[in-house]
């Protein structure tokens, strides 16, 4: 599972301000879903410690995220089960200035496009460093892709002009497997492209499932600072 140990501290001070702010939205839900990655870990014992995650039907978006939420004694509902959810509170890679994201470092960009695309709210938290004037400044898009398509996706993006490459895992040889048993390949961003351009070049591409990129998923975004700030960054959706 995800651990915040090894977060340096300023960065899990700033993360833990954000995700102050983002409580005030759970505690009123009923059903919550929740994402994937070190701040949702973060996420989960900060919720749990203030007890606001009590009586919640909540639903995931990874495997890894439901076994911290069963270890710390939640029941966690299967996605099929759900019509609806309240609040989705995750995280991102990188946001731009319009609250438009790339998001799926924790590989679970398909679970967490789903949970966000269909929640009331969607609200998302993350440290002033995810900040970036153009997405695609320091990560690539990463991109779920059916795994016995991977190598003719894989040319069919070069060939489009991106640079691409699969994701490698660390503690198995072989491409990253998501739970949804897709392959991911990372895209880094042209700085010449649109995100909306390259989100609709990437999905006509035969093979591909979905995208890191999150362009009108969020409602609000709390971008939290080591010194105890913390600001919004409107979504799309707010």
């Amino acid at each position: 599972m995800s651990s915040v140990r090894s977060i340096p501290e300023p960065v899990r001070v700033a993360r833990f301000n954000a995700i102050r702010k983002a409580l005030t939205w759970v505690k009123d839900a009923d059903i919550v879903g929740i994402g994937t990655g070190s701040t949702m870990a973060q996420f989960v014992d900060v919720a749990h410690e203030a007890g606001v995650l009590e009586g919640k039907l909540i639903v995931t978006s990874s495997l890894d995220t439901t076994l911290r939420l069963k270890n710390l004694g939640y029941r966690v509902a299967d996605l099929v089960s759900i019509e609806r959810i309240d609040v989705y509170v995750d995280s991102a890679d990188e946001v731009d200035k319009q609250g438009r994201m790339i998001k799926g470092g924790g590989g679970a960009l398909l679970q967490e496009k789903i949970l966000a695309t269909y929640s009331d709210v969607a609200v998302f938290v993350v440290d002033s460093a995810k900040l970036v004037s153009r997405l695609g400044e320091r990560s690539p898009v990463p991109v779920e892709v059916v795994p016995r398509a991977v190598s003719l996706v894989l040319r069919a993006l070069r060939d489009l002009g991106f640079k691409a490459k699969i994701r490698e895992g660390s503690g198995k040889k072989g491409p990253v497997i998501t739970d949804n048993s897709g392959a991911i390949i990372d895209v880094e961003v042209p700085e010449w492209i649109d995100p909306t351009e390259m989100d609709a070049i990437l999905h006509s591409v035969v093979g591909v499932v979905e995208t890191g990129l999150f362009l009108k998923e969020a409602t609000l975004v709390y971008v939290g600072y080591p010194d105890g700030k913390v600001t919004e960054v409107k979504g799309p959706r707010g």
